[in-house]
């Protein structure tokens, strides 16, 4: 039997068995995207965004239902199919959210797809889905903003999000708070695409949580920035086989030179989106003439420090070389302690982001830096 004919009758199967309607009958709805339906049926059907720019066709909650059915059962049965079906969910991530390593994940299997929606009135939350890795897990978001004008007004969204999870059965919620940003659709002036993710994110994996859309903030992180509360809630359960795994080597603070310190490498981690680095240095007694003088505090000191010598560091697998990421992200958050809460006073904690590399498959991994060579596989 050929693959297309067996996905054909597993499909059919499927189809007549959950949804009641035949492969072709589901193929003919994703073509026919919301014809026939009530405006009431519309609206809510909007939530799933173009698949394509130029058509734009949109599914249902009635026809992405099936979608998502079959995306986790023949994830579960067959590579072929599962191919074929998240190719839908994938195709929103790599021409919505510009995300080619997500939207590759879910068309492997990787992801757990949202058929979840609330609204207070003036702003609607659609949860389309987790996927990532275990380092780097990534939850989607789309915002409708009713208030046309309130969306005229702003290109950039940030939502507050809070995490609950009981990790005993009858214990206390334990909240995790993160914040998750996006920016508008460059067709519909009334969306905004939005991805939250990292460590807070992480806490899906594996077990029930409760997720609470608690702000809705336009202009984040900026002075003119307005804020609105909300109370928008998503229950879920993720399992552990929607994330990708990730690697996380132990270096037990492998000692790097430069200049007037040294820097300690703690831990690596290999994984999908990015390699990330866990790195401290003792600024107690470290000169900071000059060029990395600063009247406005201490991190804007340490930031410029530490980023003259990561820039100067080659990340080398199997004989490719690898600069840092050459932006924010890549250059990831700094914390300091001048107390001694983290157990040494007066350290910097940087986490700084190189290409994705594959570790498992690897044979040799070096960092090059100040004219030496540090040999880590």
């Amino acid at each position: 039997m050929s693959v297309k004919m067996e996905y054909k009758q597993q499909v059919d199967a499927l189809c007549k068995g959950n949804v009641k309607v035949t492969g072709e009958e589901l193929l003919l709805l994703a073509k026919e995207g919301n014809k026939g339906e009530s405006a009431k049926e519309r609206s809510r059907g909007e939530n799933l965004v173009q698949f394509t720019t130029r058509q734009q066709s949109h599914f249902s909650w009635k026809q992405y239902a099936m979608v998502a059915c079959i995306i986790v059962v023949c994830s579960l049965a067959l590579t072929t199919t599962a191919l074929a079906a998240t190719g839908m969910l994938g195709d929103v991530l790599r021409k919505i959210f510009k995300d080619e390593t997500s939207a590759q994940l879910v068309e492997d299997g990787f992801v757990y797809v949202g058929d979840q929606s609330g609204t207070d009135g003036i702003f609607r939350v659609d949860f389309i889905g987790v996927t990532g890795d275990k380092s780097v897990p990534k939850m989607f978001f789309d915002v409708y903003v009713e208030d046309t004008e309130l969306a005229e007004d702003y290109d950039e969204i940030g939502l507050w999000v809070s995490t609950y999870e009981t990790r005993e059965p009858g214990g206390e919620e334990i909240e995790i708070w993160s914040p998750a940003y996006g920016t508008k659709d460059a067709e519909n002036q009334n969306l905004y695409h939005v991805v939250r993710e990292g460590g807070t994110v992480r806490r899906v994996d594996g077990r029930p949580v409760r997720v609470v859309v608690t702000n809705v903030i336009f202009n984040p992180n900026q002075m003119d920035m307005v804020d609105y509360e909300v109370n928008i809630e998503f229950s879920m359960d993720v399992p552990s086989t929607a994330l990708h795994s990730a690697t996380m080597e132990d270096y037990g603070g492998r000692r790097i030179d430069f200049e007037d310190t040294y820097y300690y490498l703690t831990y690596i981690t290999y994984g999908v989106y990015h390699t990330e680095f866990d790195l401290s240095f003792d600024y107690d007694g470290v000169s900071f003439e000059g060029q990395y003088s600063s009247p406005y505090g201490l991190e804007n000191i340490l930031r410029p420090y530490y980023k003259d010598f990561i820039s100067q560091v080659t990340f080398v697998v199997d004989g490719v070389e690898y600069k840092v990421i050459d932006n924010e992200d890549g250059y990831g958050y700094i914390w300091y302690d001048e107390s001694g809460e983290s157990g040494v006073p007066k350290r910097c904690y940087v986490h700084p982001r190189f290409p994705a590399v594959d570790y498992e498959n690897a044979k040799d991994i070096r960092i090059l830096s100040g004219g030496k060579e540090y040999r880590l596989k």
